[in-house]
This record gives C-alpha cells, sequence and structure tokens, in this order.
C-alpha cells in the first residue's frame, strides 16, 4: 500500500504523503462549498487557468519582468506588485470568458473541474 509506514518527523503532526492528501481534500471542500453558496445566492462561479498570468503585463499585455514580489513591464513601463498584477489579469481573463454576470433561471448546474 502507498505511504504505509511513512511517519511523521519530529514535532510533526502528520507525515508529509499524509499533509498532501489533506490538502487535496481541503481544496476539494472549499471549492465545493463555495460552488454552494454561489448558487445559493445566484452568482456565477467559473474558473480561469492562471497559466502565464505572472508573466504577462496587465495594462499592455506584453511580457513583464517578474523578481520576488515586483513585475516591471519593460515595454509600457508598468511597476506593480507581482501578486496584485496577477490577480488583475485573472480578473480580465475571467471577464473576458464572457461568463461574468448574474446566474440565470436554467443554469443551475455549475461545472468544476
Amino acid at each position: 500500500m502507498k505511504g504505509k509506514g511513512r511517519k511523521a518527523k519530529k514535532g510533526k503532526r502528520f507525515s508529509s504523503y499524509a499533509n498532501r492528501l489533506l490538502s487535496h481534500w481541503a481544496y476539494h471542500r472549499a471549492l465545493t462549498k463555495l460552488g454552494m453558496l454561489c448558487e445559493e445566492n445566484r452568482v456565477q462561479i467559473a474558473g480561469v487557468n492562471p497559466r502565464g498570468t505572472s508573466k504577462a503585463c496587465n495594462k499592455c499585455g506584453n511580457k513583464g519582468i517578474r523578481r520576488d514580489e515586483r513585475f516591471v513591464c519593460p515595454v509600457c513601463g508598468n511597476k506593480d506588485d507581482a501578486d496584485h498584477n496577477a490577480a488583475c489579469n485573472v480578473r480580465d481573463h475571467f471577464i473576458t470568458q464572457g461568463v461574468y454576470g448574474p446566474l440565470s433561471e436554467n443554469h443551475l448546474d455549475i461545472p468544476f473541474g
């Protein structure tokens, strides 16, 4: 059996293998709960692929330079916090998908994954 016999290091509650399994379970549970809350409040939920969002400038769309917590675009000169820049890109991708807005009457099934 995979993972059998793995013990936690001293001072740790679970082994790294158990922590990885629990983190996936917690993510799925949080996503399910979020989906139920969105459905109850008639708010639409959609997934956005985060690939490349931390490397693209949220102002001009060109590839920028990310160093630690800072993002700098060499084309337009945009200087921003790297996480804020990526969050703006995720927001823009979500809006351009065309799913932004209230949940319609006939759209009660929310696809996950």
